[in-house]
């Protein structure tokens, strides 16, 4: 479940990355989409850690081979260490091509997992390189107060040219304060969106069921917010995301916010990330610029790496969503239209094949 969810943000990422360099490397000139000089075989270096119950650490390890998005390769290293600050450490086991993860129980004793501790991580490739990260404290999280949410109006715009505005979308807001319990330090955030929605497979087929499906929302950006630098304790009605109107509304949907702490160090990265994939080329902005890394070469310090390494809590709030609010959009089964394709919605022929799916109602469904 993990691996999947963290694909979608990766991809993200990859893209905010490249697109930094270049446009760091291009400056004015127009931007070709060959390797800069230097960059070539380059590896991107996402990690994080997170302290709850269980804590669990994760790690994916990709390549660029002709900087372009879709060009990301997944590639396996020798060995992923992590360490903490007072030098306790503990191997990372490969669980796929170019992902690294584990889970921390009750009883481990290889290394502690707590609030306020440093921790870093360092790998070596199969031809010779060394790569480590600076220490990143693990930052504590506020809870979320509660999520909120509204139809909202949007122009749309039909085929033969024609526009309305009418609703077409829900809007949710997070409220939050800044400073996690006990702490009257702010610190900032980072979110992670996720819904939960049903499919009813048509009684017409040999084994009818209803899953719950459980997918990253589709977003292009990076939802971050500076805690640090701002006088107020709390944030409230911040606009979090627009979901317009489709299936996954119709039959019931728990909309997800699961919200992180950042160090200083982390929200720089993530801020970086989200400036560059809000870019529109508008000739005003501030310049694109090489995005921070906390990750190093340990032999050679003008090799390049990208990507980030950090350490967290996390706190997940979730609210549901009833079909009226989206104005009963049609259900995605049976799906519209004639097709030659015996199965033109794969989720109405068995809903089980989506990545995260049951049909066990989940603890949390309470409608």
């Amino acid at each position: 479940m993990k691996i999947i969810f963290r694909n979608k943000i990766n991809t993200l990422i990859n893209s905010a990355l490249i697109l930094g360099v270049l446009s760091f490397s291009t400056c004015l000139d127009p931007i070709e989409l060959d390797i800069p000089e230097g960059y070539d075989n380059t590896l991107v270096i996402q990690g994080v850690l997170v302290k709850g119950n269980p804590s669990t650490f994760q790690l994916t390890v990709s390549r660029l081979f002709d900087f372009t998005p879709e060009s990301v390769e997944r590639v396996n290293v020798r060995e992923v260490i992590l360490t903490d600050e007072e030098n306790n450490s503990v191997e990372i086991e490969r669980t796929g091509t170019g992902f690294y993860e584990t889970t921390f129980g009750p009883d481990n004793t290889d290394i502690d997992i707590e609030v306020g501790k440093s921790y870093k991580i360092n790998f070596s490739t199969f031809d010779g390189r060394s790569f480590e990260s600076h220490f990143e404290p693990l930052v504590d999280v506020p809870e979320i107060d509660t999520i909120t949410f509204e139809p909202i109006s949007k122009e749309l715009v039909f085929a033969d040219g024609t526009t309305t505005v009418q609703d077409s979308a829900v809007r949710f807001y997070v409220n939050t304060p800044l400073a996690p319990a006990n702490s009257e330090e702010s610190v900032s955030l980072l979110w992670n969106l996720r819904e939960t929605f049903i499919v009813s497979q048509p009684r017409s087929f040999t084994d009818p069921k209803v899953c719950y499906i459980t997918e990253n929302l589709e977003v292009t950006s990076v939802k971050v917010f500076d805690g640090v630098n701002t006088s107020a304790s709390r944030i409230d009605q911040l606009a979090i995301h627009d979901h317009d109107f489709n299936a996954r509304l119709a039959e019931g949907n728990y909309f997800e916010i699961i919200q992180y702490g950042l160090s200083p160090g982390a929200f720089n990265y993530w801020e970086q990330i989200s400036e560059v994939l809000d870019r529109d080329g508008n000739m005003f902005e501030t310049p694109a610029g090489r995005i921070s890394t906390n990750f190093f070469n340990t032999v050679d310090s003008t090799a390049q790496v990208f990507g980030y390494f950090y350490a967290t809590t996390s706190d997940t709030s979730r609210v549901f969503v009833a079909p009226e609010v989206a104005r009963n959009p049609r259900t995605l089964c049976p799906p519209l239209g004639m097709s030659d394709n015996p199965c033109p919605e794969p989720l109405c022929c068995d809903c089980l094949d989506a990545p995260i799916s049951t049909v066990v109602r989940p603890s949390f469904w309470r409608q």
